[in-house]
Formats: C-alpha cells, structure tokens, sequence
C-alpha cells in the first residue's frame, strides 16, 4: 500500500469518526429536548449534590490504589483481596539499542541475540 493510499484511508475514517460524533451529539440534543427544562435544572441540582462526595472517594481510591502499589512492589508477589487483585509483575529488561549497536561492529555476533518486534500504529488526533 502507497502512502496515498494510507493518507485516503486515514482521511476516511476521521471523516466517519466525525459523523458518528456529529450523529451523538444530534441525538442527544432531540433526547435532551424531551425533557421539561425543571427536569432538567432537577437533574443538575442533584448531580451538582454527589459532587463533593465523589471527590472525596476519587481522591480516597487514588491514595490506596497508590499504597496497595507501593506495598505489593515492597512484598514482590501478587495479592489477592476478596474482591481486587494486585498483579505484581517484575520489571521489564530493556538494553540500550545504540550502545548495543556499536558493540556489534565489534562482536557480529551479538546480532544473533537481536530480535525486532512488529510496528504499531496509534491513531491519534490533530
């Protein structure tokens, strides 16, 4: 596949990842105009209500989920509650690739111990 091929592709779909965006919000705003305008002031004064409360437990899971991760790097293993797990998994092995280059010009064979994994794409918005 061309490069221009790849840039109609990608041109295609932010078009239809536009119109399905476009056809959300069209909904939403004919559901939304459904509803008495009490209602809907009703709704946001209890919303507004949970507020602090939520706050409050986002903050509450923030710390703990940062202390089970901190104490189950401490214990090194896995833990299992009644209702979350805490996966230990130990660190990755990573080497330096320009360094590693460089000493197999001098060591050919090291290039055998080198592997390169297939590419990955992320579509990301501009």
């Amino acid at each position: 596949m061309t490069e221009q091929a790849a840039l109609e592709l990608l041109n295609q779909l932010a078009y239809h990842q536009h119109k399905l965006d476009a056809l959300t919000e069209e909904k939403e705003t004919k559901v939304r105009g459904l509803i008495p305008i009490e209602v809907l002031e009703e709704q946001e004064r209890i919303a507004a209500g949970y507020i602090a409360g939520m706050i409050n437990e986002s903050n509450i899971i923030a710390d703990l989920r940062s202390s089970v991760e901190m104490a189950v790097i401490r214990e090194g293993k896995t833990v299992k509650g009644d209702m979350l797990m805490a996966v230990y998994n130990k660190g990755r092995e990573t080497w330096d690739g320009k360094l590693l280059s460089g000493f197999a010009l001098a060591h050919p064979e090291i290039e055998a111990a080198r592997k390169v994994g297939n590419p990955t794409i992320s579509i990301r918005k501009i």
